[in-house]
């Protein structure tokens, strides 16, 4: 039985890390290259007239270069300590560890104190963007979640920051903050200290950044989106199947299943 399972969660991890190095290959030609109204990607070859030269190569030549400074309110969160510790009325709030690259983890959510005031100031809304402030690895540092319905209203810690925006669409902005060139940006720029590498605000909000027309941007949400859910798919049937085996194993440990006698053989 649970060399079956094995087989099955072998199998279901190995679809899931193509689809992740189709996705990131995918994400990188959509953030730089961009879709037509067709849906097919823009050739830059062919069509060199319609593309710029900018710090990250070329892109289509109707994005605007910005950066993300200019295009979003960027915001620290709490800072932790003693005061935080939490007793009544506590309130959920988020840590780098929730804060997965292109997706946020809510199985394990700590508690903070916290006044109305910052209840209100730091609450998280739906399209808002967490960045990771700093981490040991630093292929890591900078990595970015999009903040959905169930995540609306929770607080976060002063090691992530909070990016907010009307110009841009969340998915896309997601994305490119997860992109080549993101990455490539900050390993050049990071800050390294007692074997932590850490981002500042300032270099967060220099980072530059490529934005498509609003329709554009509505249709590379729906490529990047047809993806994640394939993505989204085999991973919640790679947990599933993991968490299957453990039971079985316990089981089979604590004799609450038994094993036939020609599989024990």
């Amino acid at each position: 039985m649970l060399d079956c399972l094995d087989e099955k969660i072998r199998s279901t991890r190995l679809i899931v890390d193509k689809i992740m190095a189709i996705e990131a290959g995918l994400f990188h030609d959509l953030v730089t290259r961009g879709v037509e109204a067709n849906g097919a990607l823009r050739n830059h070859e062919t069509e060199r007239e319609h593309f710029q030269v900018t710090p990250f190569g070329l892109v289509p030549a109707d994005w605007t270069i910005s950066t993300v400074g200019d295009t979003f309110e960027v915001k620290s969160g709490i800072t932790l300590g003693p005061s935080r510790v939490a007793r009544r009325n506590s309130s959920p709030y988020l840590r780098v560890a929730n804060v997965r690259r292109g997706a946020l983890d809510l199985t394990d959510v700590s508690r903070l104190q916290a006044t109305l005031v910052e209840r209100a100031d730091y609450a998280l809304r739906d399209g808002d963007l967490l960045v990771v402030e700093g981490h040991a690895d630093v292929g890591q540092i900078g990595r970015c979640a999009r903040v959905t319905d169930p995540a609306e209203g929770l607080l976060y810690q002063n090691h992530l920051f909070r990016l907010r925006s009307g110009l841009v669409d969340p998915v896309f902005a997601e994305a490119w903050l997860n992109s080549a060139y993101a990455r490539s940006y900050w390993r050049a720029t990071c800050s390294t200290s007692s074997g932590l590498n850490t981002i500042n605000s300032g270099q967060l909000k220099a980072m530059a950044m490529a934005i498509p027309t609003l329709d554009e941007q509505r249709r590379l949400r729906e490529q990047f989106e047809c993806v994640q859910v394939r993505r989204r798919t085999e991973a919640e049937s790679l947990a599933g199947l993991i968490a299957t085996r453990e039971g079985l194993a316990s089981d089979l440990l604590c004799g609450s299943v038994r094993v036939p006698m020609e599989d024990a053989e």
